[in-house]
């Protein structure tokens, strides 16, 4: 593990390097780390602009608690900090796309995005390729991404919900990914709103979809209508009424069946 990951901060700085905007101008890797979450706010001392990436994870979140799994070192655990100021209604949108173009580079199609954060595989199977956490604390905002790239197993009942870019097809390395990655981010975050959610609703998945929604004890079933400018989820109930649920708080029970876009 230690060998592999020792060229990486070089290629790593050479690619922040390029970016346009200046948002990114340090690199810390480190071989292994309970949560890169916690190791990037520890390390920033405040600041933002960090890409501090783990060889190997073994103590990931998800968002609302979940876990991410990653303690094989198969996949990109990564965190950034950035100026909380930056942080709008898009923001999420913006960064879950940047890992979407990163999977596309890596694989040469089209994935799909699931509202709010989920990178899904190519066409409609909706297996999850990766994932974004923000957390934002006093004047620093963390993005946490993980990517599932060379997997090859997952644990019972877990292969019917995840895939790797590996299995799709790719050969390349965590490196190579970690490296599509921050170009991605880096051009979303240039982009205007109204193109960064054209860009999503291109590959969005839920969209007309009948779905079970979860925010705290409470459970929503209904067709998703669309996203709004403002990254809300605008959902139709069987009564006909719009309800539009903050991205925050919501989760989708992947339990319940999920109609087909009607």
């Amino acid at each position: 593990m230690i060998g592999e990951i020792g060229t990486w901060a070089d290629r790593l700085e050479a690619v922040i390097a390029e970016t346009p905007n200046g948002l990114l101008d340090r690199v810390r890797v480190v071989a292994r780390t309970k949560s890169t979450q916690d190791a990037a706010r520890d390390a920033a001392g405040g600041r933002p602009g960090l890409v501090l990436v783990a060889g190997r994870q073994t103590g990931g979140r998800g968002r609302l608690g979940r876990t991410w799994l990653d303690d094989g070192g198969h996949g990109l655990a990564m965190s950034i900090t950035v100026d909380a100021r930056a942080v709008d209604d898009l923001f999420s949108i913006r960064v879950g796309l940047g890992a979407s173009l990163a999977c596309e580079a890596a694989l040469g199609t089209q994935c799909r995005l699931r509202w709010p954060n989920d990178v899904l595989e190519p066409g409609r199977g909706g297996r999850k390729l990766a994932g974004v956490l923000v957390e934002v604390r006093d004047s620093l905002a963390v993005v946490g991404i993980g990517i599932n790239i060379l997997q090859s197993a997952w644990p019972e009942g877990l292969g019917e919900r995840a895939v790797s870019l590996a299995q799709l097809g790719f050969v390349g390395s965590r490196l190579d990914v970690a490296c599509f990655f921050l170009r991605a981010f880096a051009a979303a975050m240039e982009m205007s709103a109204k193109t960064a959610l054209a860009l999503w609703l291109e590959r969005e998945w839920l969209v007309g979809r009948r779905c079970a929604l979860v925010i705290g004890t409470r459970r929503i079933v209904g067709r998703v209508e669309g996203i709004t400018a403002s990254g809300t989820l605008a959902v139709v109930h069987d009564d006909g009424r719009v309800e539009h649920l903050d991205p925050a708080l919501v989760s989708i029970d992947h339990e319940a069946s999920v109609g087909a876009p009607r």
